[in-house]
């Protein structure tokens, strides 16, 4: 699989949808143990390489003396710091710790108690607006992603729970947030045939049968969306 997406990865869960291409049986894992090999896959190698130089720039700036000095840390303490990011770096090479939130927020604050070298630049105009406009793009998409992603997880929240109409509303609005997202479509889908299970309602089939030709049309490879599919062609118009 690197070998044919080598330099711009397969994107953010590409394993999970070509893993039935290349496997010699039938299994299926959502994600590969070893969270290098993932970046990899996800990324490319271009990728991969400047996660490794990040690694490498923490123990550079970690190996000038007592990173910690003016923290108010004891030596044993900064010793205990660069020991657990040095055990979490060796741990997400047989597992997949770094697709938890808290998990990679805990590593990034450790990381970033190593004070990085200081660069004077001269202060210049049109530098600073770039700079600011590409932070502010930057904070804007991080925070229309987020605000996407909360709404597809209450709805398919309410979903488990039974408020199928509540799962509606909020995956309909994450649609609107994130369109290009087929994940959503497809949870939507199954929203509508819970619905249509619980309420015995044909229509709810027809909308589930209608978001998974939208959800295969953008992910045709994705054999979740293709197994459903093939359930609700039955119900297509």
């Amino acid at each position: 699989m690197i070998s044919d997406y080598w330099l711009g990865g397969t994107g953010g869960g590409g394993w999970s949808v070509l893993q039935h291409l290349y496997q010699s049986q039938d299994y299926y894992v959502k994600f590969i143990h070893n969270h290098y090999i993932q970046t990899i896959l996800d990324v490319g190698v271009i990728g991969g390489l400047a996660g490794l130089f990040i690694i490498g720039l923490f123990y550079w700036n970690a190996g000038r003396g007592n990173f910690l000095e003016g923290t108010g840390m004891q030596e044993n303490e900064s010793k205990g710091i660069l020991l657990i990011v040095t055990v979490m770096f060796v741990h997400i090479g047989f597992d997949f710790d770094l697709t938890y939130p808290l998990i990679f927020a805990m590593l990034l604050t450790l990381i970033l108690l190593v004070p990085s070298p200081t660069w004077t630049f001269r202060q210049r105009t049109l530098p600073l607006i770039v700079a600011t406009l590409m932070v502010a793009f930057a904070a804007t998409s991080f925070l229309w992603l987020s605000l996407g992603y909360v709404m597809k997880s209450n709805g398919m929240r309410a979903s488990v729970a039974g408020d199928f109409d509540k799962a509606r509303t909020q995956l309909d609005q994450a649609e609107k947030w994130i369109p290009w997202s087929s994940t959503i479509l497809y949870e939507s889908a199954k929203n509508d045939v819970r619905r249509g299970n619980a309420m015995k309602n044909r229509q709810d089939y027809v909308s589930a049968a209608a978001k998974m030709d939208k959800a295969h049309e953008m992910l045709p490879k994705q054999t979740l969306y293709s197994d459903l599919l093939e359930e609700l062609s039955i119900y297509k118009n």
